[in-house]
């Protein structure tokens, strides 16, 4: 499966900035259960720019 989420930036964001941020909450997760096989990797990021001061980006995540 997949997980899909927005993420709100700053305006003009980049990717790799982006891809730093959700891997530092990455290493802030509780690590997963033992009973579960699941976990994520990062698949794609695509930035949507709302107004001037503000983007969002689609993250999408595998589910292995």
């Amino acid at each position: 499966g997949r997980l899909v989420l927005w993420y709100p930036t700053r305006a003009f964001a980049t990717e790799d900035e982006v891809r730093e941020h959700l891997r530092t909450l990455d290493a802030l997760a509780l690590p997963p259960s033992t009973s579960s096989s699941s976990s994520l990797s990062l698949y794609s990021v695509t930035p949507e720019k709302m107004n001037d001061t503000l983007w969002r980006w689609l993250v999408v995540y595998d589910v292995e």
